[in-house]
C-alpha cells in the first residue's frame, strides 16, 4: 500500500516520538492510536509485508538486533579479507532492506566454508557433500 503524502507526516511522528524517549517519555506506544502508524518504518514509500512490523516494540527491537549485529562484525577479529567484509555487509544491506535481521561473521564457519571451498576446487567436484572421511555426505535413504 503506498504511503504518499502520509510518509511525511509518519516521519514526524517518528521523530516526535524519539524526540520524547531522548529525554525520558516511554510510554508514547501505549496510545491504540498511535502505535499502528509507529510499527510502520517512514523511509519506506510503501507499506509491505516485507517492512510493516507488528508493534512500534517489535520494529526497536528489529533495528536494535541490526544495530548490535553491526557493531559485532566491525568489532570482531576474523581473518576476513576486505572483500569477504565487503560481501558481508552488502548481504547485510539485502537482508535489512527486505526487513531480514543481519548475519553475525563466525570464524568458525568461515574456516569450514574456506576448507570446503578449497576440496570443491581440489576435487573439481561442485557439491555440498563431500567424499571425505567424516564430512556430511549426501543421504542415500
Amino acid at each position: 500500500m503506498p504511503l504518499g503524502s502520509a510518509q511525511s507526516t509518519l516521519r514526524l511522528l517518528h521523530e516526535n516520538e524519539a524526540q520524547l524517549r531522548a529525554i525520558g517519555v516511554n510510554d508514547i506506544a501505549a496510545d491504540a492510536d498511535v502505535d499502528p502508524y509507529l510499527a510502520l518504518d517512514p523511509k519506506e514509500p510503501e507499506v509491505t509485508i516485507r517492512n510493516c512490523c507488528k508493534s512500534p516494540q517489535e520494529r526497536r527491537n528489529w533495528l536494535e538486533f541490526n544495530r548490535k549485529i553491526t557493531e559485532f562484525n566491525v568489532s570482531t577479529q576474523t581473518s576476513l579479507t576486505k572483500e569477504d567484509r565487503r560481501l558481508v555487509d552488502v548481504t547485510n544491506q539485502y537482508r535489512e532492506m527486505f526487513g531480514r535481521r543481519m548475519l553475525a561473521v563466525n570464524e568458525k564457519i568461515l574456516q569450514a566454508a574456506r576448507k570446503h571451498s578449497k576440496w570443491m576446487a581440489d576435487s573439481g567436484t561442485f557439491s555440498h557433500f563431500s567424499s571425505l572421511p567424516g564430512c556430511a555426505r549426501r543421504s542415500t535413504g
